[in-house]
């Protein structure tokens, strides 16, 4: 998150809140750069899957320019959005929570749309808070219909 601190706006997301994360994202003009925090300096696949979800949404709804990072995202998220929860439980940080008996977790990271909530970091102090509150339209399970070639 101190990556982000000198952004004009950071909001916090995950598949929890990403229908109300893509509401933000839509309401607001500015470009879109995707953080993802990753472990010990490298990518992560759980972050991966949720750049790619994120993706989707704006190359829905606009025109965009994707880098190398946002394209191999869109494509993990294709591959493995279907399987949400199987996908984390695969992810470095999955067997790690699955290592410690925390099974109830990786089911909690994969609960689409959960919380209406995006939390956004704040300056002086550093510091982070609810930023926005609701959901216009539920966004992933439309797109995972999508890519599996349901719609």
């Amino acid at each position: 998150m101190i990556r982000a601190a000198e952004a004009d706006r950071a909001l916090v997301g995950a598949f929890v809140n990403f229908s109300a994360l893509c509401e933000q994202i839509r309401q607001d003009a500015r470009p879109v750069h995707i953080l993802c925090a990753g472990t010990d300096g490298q990518p992560t696949l759980e972050d991966t899957l949720l750049a790619g979800a994120l993706v989707d949404v704006l190359c829905e709804e606009s025109e965009v320019r994707l880098n190398d990072s946002a394209r191999l995202a869109w494509d993990c998220f294709e591959n493995h959005g279907r399987l949400l929860d199987g996908a984390l439980e695969l992810s470095g940080g999955g067997r790690n929570l699955l290592a410690l008996g925390m099974q109830e977790d990786v089911r909690a990271a994969a609960a689409v749309d959960k919380f209406a909530l995006v939390p956004e970091l704040k300056r002086d102090p550093l510091r982070i808070e609810v930023g926005a509150v609701g959901i216009v339209k539920s966004r992933l399970a439309e797109i995972v219909q999508r890519v599996s070639g349901e719609l």
